[in-house]
């Protein structure tokens, strides 16, 4: 540790008898003043890692001169809580104050703040109000950067920082942290931008996968299994659900167990902060409890050590099965995952999804898509910009220049943006000077807290109370047209908005229907058909060819079903092949090329029908696969004909210019590396018929959002 200051490197690594190589392999580079990349299991000491020799750099200066020096941006409030329980004792035995800042603490007040803990958000924010203590940042941590990657939070950061950097007239030292993440420089290219000099240190997660996935006939199968695993004095679960309702579906079956009840609580993010943090200390201090969550819990928040993580249904995606699963026996070498599929039409689809999910997990394979060609989040910066200016017009050439910090991010670019924001009723252009300055819909955003987000429309929303009963949420985008007095219809019934504020909708019957009655926007899901990706589907297709009972994952009595079902598939066709029925309606052809894969060959072949679903495309004359182009660039412009904006884009991607959303949505077909290889099978594929019946389990639809 020679190159760390001797006070630092007691504090933090002072009760252990040596590092360990991931900690190794950070320390040197950063105490150096490099920028490093780094991808390591949860629980690992990535934190430690990244931020000893950062404070060993900077710290002495920092507390001689009472300056803050120290940035660190997590995507989620829960996490920058948890982070600085962990971080606030070892800082403080330095002399160094840590703050945080988020949406539901703000700690920055008038005395020194060394190190400052927050989210994108809070970021933006903080820049916009002109905190003169930003200037004084000599380094900047981002951890969970899978989160952010190719997202349009992760943009918004990104301006963010260049932002800042202008600000402060110099470069920033810079570390970023992952665990789940495929290729480790797409992330500097991303945030940074790829002229950045970095170290990238990858460090796979070694512990062993023990899996079990079991079909169960009934809810009560699923509470005698939960019971044989609680029947210990002390034992941990964590179960996963994939949406609110279910949460509570799984909480409301477990608490009537009597020997469940007391030990059983929720974790999802409409409940209120409180209720959450209240959630996550008892569950970290009770020898014996379950805690049955959504997607919160999947992130490294401390809730002590958990004995197994238990899936009630197929996550939404191979990251997210990778965060949750990665959740247990982190003092061990081993995690302990319990699949459990619901009772439904589609239980053999999910369990041998479920197979597939834990095969790529030991294989550690991820999905490739290289960085992203994003605008949505220049119009969330640009209104942020102007209202830090209270409106006042601004020069295109600024804007250009606080905001062009990638290639693609050109003048032209922010020009049309601006227009658009303009039609739109953000902003209004000067008369005469090549300026713009904020309109009415500007403020309107900012009341309504609209102005620093980047989430997708249908994942934020507002409640609809009736006095003290919740009848129900919509999209919060409805604020900007819902306002009390409004006349609003849901739930079939008429009602007279008494408040309306992004914390809740308050309703009151109303006496009769108008004419000038307003139906929520609910938004709907983005384009192309729902469902699986390429990269699920096309390992689906090889997994129903190498499953065996030796590497199912699952006991006899759902092992059964399941090989009955590849069997007649193995009989029927081989792994190279491309299966194909006919039906009274055409041709069926099981592609397992993804539901979007699917659209665009539709479009592309003129199929003249939608795509069945993940796996299949169906034609009402025969498609000849080997006349397909050889790259999904030349299937462009199926793709792009299937644009249609939706819930899954921000409310500020929807005031881009038409050409600039279609423009991003492009750039994710032509980057999905998964659907380049899903073509190149079909192209060399022999096509083999079989009977219409065959896929049969597998084109039953019943797939998990994340909520």
């Amino acid at each position: 540790m020679a190159q760390l200051d001797p006070r630092v490197a007691a504090t933090f690594f002072g009760q252990f008898k040596e590092l360990r190589p991931l900690q190794k392999a950070a320390i040197p580079p950063l105490a150096a003043g490099k920028n490093l990349v780094l991808s390591a299991g949860t629980g690992s000491g990535k934190t430690e890692a990244v931020v000893a020799p950062l404070v060993s750099r900077y710290w002495v200066d920092a507390v001689r001169s009472e300056k803050t020096f120290l940035l660190y941006v997590s995507p989620t409030k829960a996490l920058i809580n948890d982070l600085s329980k962990r971080l606030c004792p070892l800082l403080e035995e330095l002399g160094l104050r840590v703050v945080v800042r988020h949406g539901d603490r703000d700690e920055l007040g008038a005395a020194a703040a060394h190190v400052i803990i927050t989210t994108p958000e809070s970021l933006n924010i903080l820049l916009m109000k002109g905190e003169e203590r930003l200037l004084d940042i000599q380094a900047v941590v981002v951890d969970e950067v899978h989160l952010l990657y190719n997202t349009q939070r992760g943009l918004q950061l990104a301006l963010s920082l260049h932002r800042l950097k202008k600000l402060a007239r110099r470069p920033l030292q810079w570390a970023a942290l992952s665990a789940t993440i495929s290729r480790l420089k797409d992330v500097r290219d991303f945030l940074f931008g790829p002229w950045e000099d970095c170290v990238i240190a990858e460090f796979p997660s070694v512990r062993a996968l023990d899996a079990h996935i079991i079909m169960f006939k009934s809810p009560e199968d699923m509470r005698a299994t939960i019971l044989r695993l609680m029947d210990y004095p002390r034992r941990k679960l964590l179960v996963f659900a994939n949406s609110r309702r279910a949460c509570e579906e799984v909480a409301k079956v477990l608490q009537g167990v009597p020997q469940l009840r007391e030990c059983t609580m929720t974790h999802y993010s409409s409940l209120s902060p409180e209720l959450r943090e209240s959630t996550e200390r008892l569950f970290a201090k009770a020898p014996r409890a379950i805690c049955v969550a959504t997607s919160t819990l999947e992130l490294g928040i401390d809730i002590g050590d958990i004995d197994a993580v238990v899936l009630w249904g197929v996550p939404p995606g191979i990251e997210s099965f990778l965060q949750r699963i990665g959740r247990g026996n982190r003092r061990a070498n081993k995690t302990n995952a319990i699949c459990l599929v619901p009772p439904g039409p589609d239980a053999l689809k999910q369990a041998l999804v479920f197979s597939t999910l834990t095969c790529l997990a030991r294989q550690g394979k991820m999905p490739v898509t290289a960085p992203l060609q994003l605008y949505g989040a220049v119009a969330q910066q640009i209104a942020s910009i102007l209202f830090a200016k209270n409106g006042a017009y601004t020069r295109i050439a600024d804007f250009a220049d606080d905001l062009g910090a990638f290639a693609h991010l050109d003048r032209q670019v922010i020009e049309s943006i601006l227009a658009e924001m303009a039609e739109d009723g953000l902003m209004q252009r000067h008369g005469f000077k090549n300026r713009y300055g904020a309109a009415d819909g500007l403020w309107e955003l900012a009341d309504k807290g609209m102005l620093f987000g980047n989430f997708p429309i249908g994942s934020q929303t507002v409640d609809i109370r009736h006095g003290q009963r919740l009848i129900g949420t919509i999209p919060l985008i409805n604020l900007m047209k819902i306002t009390k007095g409004t006349n609003m219809r849901f739930a079939g019934k008429s009602w007279r908005v008494l408040a309306a504020a992004h914390d809740g909708i308050v309703v009151e019957p109303a006496s009769r229907s108008r004419r000038d009655e307003i139906t929520p926007v609910y938004g709907e899901s983005g384009s192309g058909a729902g469902g699986w990706d390429s990269f699920i589907s096309n390992h689906l297709w090889a997994r129903l060819f190498n499953i065996e009972q030796s590497n199912c994952d699952m006991p006899k009595s759902t092992w059964e079903p399941v090989k009955r079902f590849v069997d007649s598939i193995r009989a029927a066709c081989k792994p190279e092949s491309l299966p194909y029925a006919r039906t009274h309606g055409g041709f069926v052809y099981f592609t397992f090329g993804g539901a979007f894969f699917n659209s665009v060959l539709s479009k592309f072949t003129g199929a003249a029908r939608p795509a069945l679903s993940a796996i299949a495309v169906q034609s009402a004359t025969p498609l000849d696969f080997g006349t397909l182009p050889s790259s999904t660039a030349h299937l462009l412009d199926a793709a792009r004909s299937l644009f249609v904006g939706g819930a899954d884009q921000t409310y500020f991607q929807q005031c881009l210019p038409y050409e600039l959303q279609e423009k991003e949505f492009c750039d994710c077909w032509l980057k999905d590396e998964e659907a380049q290889q899903v073509l190149k099978r079909l192209r060399a594929a022999p096509l083999q018929e079989v009977s219409p019946t065959l896929f049969g389990p597998l084109l039953q639809d019943s797939q998990p959002k994340r909520t």
